[in-house]
């Protein structure tokens, strides 16, 4: 799943998106800027989770191969 272009680019437009939605609002529209600036971290955290998945998934198939 980490290795699908197309998976990868789903995140990385959902970054984006937020991230264009911090840049552009009003520097005095907190709610907006704090809405898409826990969008991102959200992003982000799903995202390290699911990279840490799957590593957990390499070490253990590894450790049975030790075995």
């Amino acid at each position: 799943m980490l290795q699908d272009q197309n998976f990868l680019d789903v995140f990385k437009e959902m970054e984006d998106l937020q991230m264009l939605r911090w840049a552009n609002s009003p520097l005095y529209d907190y709610d907006e800027r704090q809405d898409a600036y826990t969008k991102l971290t959200a992003i982000r955290e799903v995202m390290a989770h699911i990279v840490g998945m799957a590593d957990d998934r390499k070490i253990n198939a590894k450790r049975w191969k030790i075995l």
